[in-house]
Formats: structure tokens, C-alpha cells, sequence
């Protein structure tokens, strides 16, 4: 507990209001705020690919990856069933757990956030291929096999290495048998192997369309907006926080209007997923999706969900009527509805009215104001100064080399321990943090290589260190002279996502199938109730 002693009332030290002139501040909060890093090492003329990987230098590159992916599977896979093997089959398992994900990881984040078109169908091709491999794997027999004879408690059925698990190993041998067994493995059935793999692979192909379905940009006429656009605007999200009610309205349905094929595509997501759990010996995709999860079963889901409506509403209707009703009434009197035809009651609160209500709430208690004070250098040396104090880690902004990011704006942080008397980094952290157009309106992080111990054959194990990428939608700023500039919002997200990255730089598991947020659920309550922090009295 000697972290503590630190002062943690120390106030941030590098907030500035000062945004018509330049102000230095540290060179991670600059490198932020004004890209004053250089985030291209000019001295190294050698290319790399993405996130460093020397192979990912161009989309056709996916594939070859993949296929030296799929090799060094199958020779794990032969080492787990060999009667000869020196490893314990936990250790193989993670292996092969991590060869699988730190192509499948990566490849999603680039699906999602690569601007070039053809880069993003590539790793969409990549996720499909490594995720049918993964159920191909989950239901080979002679891997769950020699999983279930490890975790026997009978030691003449193991092997000499699985006599020697400790409790992590077998904690871990059973998520990965855990694993089998929602893919319907112990029944035995060759049959219902195909059919459960040939599912999966529709289930993955339909969630893939259907998300990219669900980010599509909707064409809206621009003469109902206050603003002089050409004959339309393309919107990436409802108009939400627009002080006219009939663009909130209208542009809320535009953006959720029934998409041409989605329905029909969710029907054989669906299917496909009903499928899979009848093959894996399940009544529906339900009960297998809670199974192993804290709710347990669907009905005690339902019942949660039931119970927490049935305590919330009472207080919420006091809330939205007494505090959220004027609001709308105010904003439907103000404003002369001859934009749009509408027939809104303004006795309710509409789903396309919400965010702008709680925004005005915001606004009436001088939030507003403090937006100058957050620029998105000024919250990371926030984030800097706790990360120091509570844990004696220090965030460092490095050059990139050619080819490593995605997008200009892409920064990269190492993470260092004070702990660790070493010069290398516990750990990396890509910021994607501004907005630009394609990019997913989401908050999230993603996991592109999980930490774990390696095991070399010596003594002396090394620590392969976690590469994190965080996704956040910031508006850039209007001239590289400003910095960009956070709503409370959005410092509250970038806050809870770097938890998450923090998270994932410190866990220092001796396997990656639970490092980091790869593990239960229970585990987020510390970053939900950390939202939640400053309303104690």
C-alpha cells in the first residue's frame, strides 16, 4: 500500500486557458494538443508495417499473415496431442490462444479504423478467417481431449508436465475446457461439429455486415439545417444537441429509418446463432451466451432487468418531470416548428430530445466554462500525474516509424514502471482520439497483443508487454495554432478508457487468456462505479 503516500489532491499542473496563442506545457500534454512531437521519426528511412508488425506493410499482406497464422496452429496443435510433450498443455493452449488473437485483435481494430477502404476489407477477411479457425479448433476432439485428461484429478491419466500445475494452471485449463464445451465438443458428434463451425462462420459474416450496416452514413436535406451545406449532409449521428427540435426529431429518424437488407440480415444473424447453440447442445443462443457469465441464465437476466426498471422508474419520471420537461417545453415554444411537419407532444421527452436536455442541465451548471480548461493535453497529463501516483508509471510520447498508425493524428505513449529498474516499456498504448470522417462514433479500446509470461526453456522468463489501442471521437481543433477541447463527457471517457489501457499495462498475468480486461466481468465495476466517484457526499 506504499503507493499511497503520494499526495493525490495535487492539482494538474498543466491546465491552460490560453487558446488564441500557443502555450508549452509539458511535451505530453503538447504533443497532444498541438502534435508538436514529431510523430514521425524522420532519421529512420526504414518502413515498417502496422503497429510495428514488419508484414503488415499493405492489404494483401492480411492474407499472408493468416496463413503463417494457420501454420503455427497446427504445430501447436500437434505438440498438445503428443504423447511426448515437455509443456503442460495450459502453456501450449495459451500459445495458441495468443497466436489466435493477436491476429484476429488486430485485424479488428484496423477493420474498424483504417481510412483506406481496401485495407479495412482485407482485415475484415482476416477476422472471418482467423474466427472460423478458432471454432474449427474448439471443436477438434483430440485437442479437448487431451485438455480433459490434464484436468482430470486422477494423476495416472496425465502426462508428467500437467502433474505439475499450480493453481493459476489449473484455473486457466479450466476456462479453456470451459471454452470447448460451449462449442458442443464433449458430445462427440462429428456431425454437429460441421454444423456448429459452419454457423459460427455465417454468424461471424452476418455480425460483420451488420455493424458495418449500423455505421453507415445517412444522406439528410440540408435546408432544414441551419447551416449552408450543398443539396444534402451526409450524418454520422443525430443531430442531438441542435437547439431546434423539429433537426432533432427529423434527423433521429433519418439515422435509425429501417437501412435496406439490415432486418434481413439480423434474421440470419439470428438464425445462424440459434443454429450454432443447437449444434453445441443448447436449447437457444441464449442460454449458451450466459452459461459461464454472472447472470448465469437468461431468465435471471430478465429478472435483473425487471427488478432494476421497476426501482429506477418511479425516480426517473420524478427527474424527467420535474428537471427534463421544462426544457423541452421551453425549447418547443422558442423555436417556430415550419422546418418539419411534426406532431410531437411535448408533454413527453423523446428519445431525440434526451441528450439535448441532459446537455442544457450541463450548461446550467457553467460546464460549459470549463470546457476551455480541458484541452486533451492538459487531461493527459491528468491522466500522466494519476497514473504516476497511484501506480509510479510514466506516460512518454515516441516517434512512429513509416507505415506503423493508420491515420496522421494517431499518437503513440509508452508506458514505463518506476518499479522496473529497465529502459524498456511495460507496455504501448496507440491514441486514436480525434474524429474524422468514417471513423465509428464510439468510445472503446482494443486489445492487440495481451501481456504474458513467454517461457524461453531457461530460468529467466521474459514478459511479452501489451500493445492497446484507444478509440476515442473528439472534435480536432479549428486551427493547428488551438487545442482540441473536451466536454465533460468526454473527459469522464477518456479517463474510463485509459482505465481500461492501465488495466490491461499492469496486470502482469502468466497467461494472456485472462490478462487484462480479458477477464470476468466483475471486474468493469471498478471503472462504472469510478464514473460515478464524484457524486459521494
Amino acid at each position: 500500500m506504499a503507493w499511497f503516500h503520494l499526495p493525490l489532491y495535487r492539482s494538474f499542473n498543466y491546465v491552460s486557458r490560453r487558446l488564441s496563442t500557443r502555450a508549452k506545457l509539458s511535451p505530453l500534454a503538447d504533443a497532444f494538443n498541438y502534435h508538436s512531437l514529431e510523430t514521425k521519426d524522420e532519421h529512420l528511412n526504414k518502413t515498417t508495417g502496422l503497429f510495428g508488425h514488419p508484414v503488415l506493410t499493405s492489404p494483401h499482406s492480411f492474407q499472408s499473415l493468416v496463413e503463417s497464422t494457420i501454420g503455427e496452429c497446427h504445430v501447436l496443435c500437434d505438440e498438445a496431442t503428443s504423447q511426448t510433450r515437455v509443456r503442460k498443455i495450459v502453456q501450449i493452449l495459451d500459445d495458441l490462444s495468443d497466436t489466435l488473437c493477436r491476429v484476429a485483435d488486430l485485424s479488428d481494430c484496423i477493420r474498424m479504423l483504417h481510412p483506406d477502404e481496401a485495407y479495412r476489407y482485407s482485415a475484415l477477411k482476416a477476422c472471418q478467417s482467423i474466427g472460423q479457425l478458432v471454432e474449427e479448433l474448439n471443436t477438434n476432439s483430440k485437442l479437448y481431449n487431451a485438455s480433459v485428461r490434464a484436468n482430470s484429478s486422477s494423476q495416472v491419466d496425465k502426462l508428467i508436465p500437467d502433474t505439475h500445475m499450480d493453481n493459476v494452471d489449473k484455473r486457466v485449463l479450466d476456462l479453456f475446457v470451459a471454452d470447448f464445451e460451449l462449442s458442443g465438443v464433449q458430445l462427440q458428434d462429428p456431425c454437429r461439429h460441421e454444423q456448429f463451425v459452419r454457423a459460427a462462420s455465417f454468424a461471424l459474416n452476418y455480425g460483420a455486415k451488420f455493424i458495418e450496416g449500423c455505421h453507415s452514413t445517412v444522406a439528410f436535406p440540408s435546408k432544414y439545417t441551419t447551416k449552408s451545406y450543398s443539396n444534402s449532409i451526409e450524418l454520422v449521428h443525430p443531430l442531438s444537441d441542435h437547439p431546434d427540435p423539429s433537426i432533432r426529431l427529423s434527423t433521429y429518424h433519418a439515422y435509425y429509418a429501417p437501412v435496406e437488407g439490415q432486418e434481413k440480415c439480423l434474421e440470419q444473424l439470428l438464425s445462424a446463432r440459434h443454429e450454432m447453440a443447437q449444434a453445441a447442445g443448447f436449447e437457444n443462443y441464449a442460454k449458451r451466451a450466459t452459461l459461464y457469465s454472472l447472470a448465469e441464465t437468461p431468465e435471471n437476466v430478465d429478472e435483473f432487468l425487471q427488478h432494476v426498471c421497476k426501482k429506477l422508474r418511479p425516480i426517473s419520471t420524478k427527474v424527467a418531470r420535474k428537471h427534463l420537461l421544462p426544457i423541452i417545453k421551453n425549447s418547443y415554444g422558442k423555436t417556430k416548428m415550419h422546418n418539419l411537419q411534426t406532431n410531437c407532444n411535448t408533454n413527453l421527452i423523446w428519445p431525440s430530445d434526451l441528450p439535448y436536455v441532459v446537455g442544457v442541465k450541463r450548461q446550467a451548471l457553467c460546464s460549459h466554462y470549463l470546457t476551455d480548461y480541458f484541452s486533451l493535453g492538459a487531461c493527459m497529463e491528468g491522466v500522466s500525474q494519476l497514473a504516476n501516483c497511484l501506480f509510479g508509471l510514466r506516460l512518454d510520447v515516441v516517434p512512429v516509424q513509416p507505415g506503423e498508425v493508420w491515420h496522421p493524428s494517431v499518437i503513440k505513449v509508452h508506458v514505463y514502471s518506476d518499479k522496473n529498474n529497465s529502459t524498456e516499456p511495460i507496455g504501448i498504448v496507440y491514441c486514436d482520439l480525434l474524429d474524422r470522417p468514417g471513423k465509428p462514433a464510439q468510445d472503446c479500446h482494443y486489445t492487440i497483443r495481451g501481456g504474458r509470461c513467454i517461457d524461453n526453456g531457461s530460468s529467466n522468463r521474459s514478459y511479452q508487454s501489451p500493445i492497446i489501442t484507444l478509440q476515442l471521437t473528439i472534435s480536432p481543433p479549428e486551427s493547428n495554432s488551438k487545442p482540441p477541447l473536451l466536454s465533460i463527457g468526454q473527459v469522464e471517457n477518456l479517463f474510463h478508457e485509459w482505465g481500461h489501457a492501465l488495466h490491461s499495462m499492469l496486470a502482469r498475468t502468466r497467461y494472456q487468456h485472462v490478462t487484462g480486461t480479458r477477464s470476468t466481468c466483475s471486474i468493469r465495476i471498478c471503472s462504472t462505479l469510478e464514473n460515478r466517484s464524484e457524486t459521494r457526499s
